[in-house]
């Protein structure tokens, strides 16, 4: 909720506390008449400095009107992510706590701010699932995830959503508790490839490569780029030995391991219980367009693609014609 404060500036300023979300007032510097008036959602908060003439200087975020009204405030972690994009929800929908988002961040804290995610995926056919955990460097368990994968069904794709939905949670965990300093993340996955192409992503910061779109998932790669280039925090992306316990005892592993195959689990887990894939891709915020065939998003080996849809008439012609077939057989 907010408050506005009317002055004889006709100045706004807006405060709102951080986690009750109860309405309040800034103390300005020397005493002001003020009234409280009605609540109003369209103005920004703002810093109003006293000047010697008996005026007040208005700096910081401005006093320009946001666009829209704004979005409810959530009691819950679970209340928030119904408000997000239909994209983002289906990869935090099935989030699990192990602690409480506040108690996870004072954990960090403690911990020198530094916490350990592993990501896995999965894929059976057209279905495509991820899950990922996430730890303190002493072990803590943190939370957990796991949720279904769009687009063309390839490992490497589930393995990039899953990454992706990391990258997101942390961001909107850190939105949801107010919390603003930077921490220290390592995300560990099995897949070399992916890892690769994030990191060359990140090394290339705002210059993005035309043919680096050409790569396969880069839709998904860049996003990830997108949300760690607009946060605070200090991100690395390694890799991790998949399915170590096979070989080793899961109690003497690593913790990067452990997580693996936790992971591994969580993807697993989804991938079992789900029907069917989800249709088509998501056209992601960083993303802006999608070159698609057949109405379908293409968001692999673009060049093989188009030239098998452009030779595929002429050649199921040219067969039609020396095989005969029906134009039943044809249409098959």
């Amino acid at each position: 909720a907010e408050a506005t404060v009317e002055v004889d500036m006709e100045a706004v300023v807006l405060v709102q506390q951080a986690q009750k979300m109860i309405p309040f007032l800034l103390r300005l510097p020397v005493p002001v008449p003020i009234a409280l008036n009605q609540l109003q959602s369209s103005y920004t908060p703002v810093d109003a400095t006293h000047l010697e003439d008996n005026g007040l200087a208005i700096t910081g975020r401005g006093l320009h009107p946001r666009s829209g009204p704004s979005a409810p405030i959530s009691e819950t972690f679970e209340e928030y992510i119904q408000q997000l994009p239909d994209w983002e929800f289906k990869i935090l929908v099935a989030i699990s706590f192990d602690v409480p988002p506040y108690t996870a961040i004072s954990h960090l804290i403690a911990g020198n701010a530094s916490i350990t995610f592993v990501s896995d995926g999965s894929q059976v056919d057209d279905r495509m699932s991820f899950g990922w955990v996430a730890a303190t460097t002493t072990g803590t368990r943190l939370f957990s995830c796991q949720g279904p994968a769009w687009g063309r069904a390839t490992s490497h794709r589930a393995e990039a959503i899953g990454m992706l939905s990391v990258t997101r949670f942390l961001h909107h965990l850190c939105l949801f508790c107010q919390y603003h300093e930077s921490l220290n993340i390592q995300c560990f996955c099995d897949n070399e490839g992916l890892l690769s192409r994030i990191n060359n992503r990140i090394s290339y910061a705002s210059n993005l490569y035309p043919n680096v779109t050409l790569e396969p998932d880069w839709d998904i790669v860049e996003e990830i780029w997108a949300t760690v280039a607009a946060s605070p925090h200090k991100f690395t992306f390694t890799h991790v030995k998949g399915h170590q316990d096979k070989e080793v005892d899961y109690d003497e592993l690593e913790l990067e391991a452990q997580l693996n195959v936790d992971a591994d689990y969580q993807a697993g887990d989804f991938i079992h219980a789900q029907l069917q894939g989800l249709p088509n891709s998501f056209r992601l915020p960083s993303t802006k367009c999608h070159f698609c065939i057949d109405k379908v998003a293409i968001t692999a080996y673009v060049r093989s693609r188009v030239r098998d849809a452009a030779l595929r008439g002429p050649l199921l012609r040219k067969l039609s014609e020396s095989k005969h077939w029906s134009d039943l057989t044809y249409r098959d």
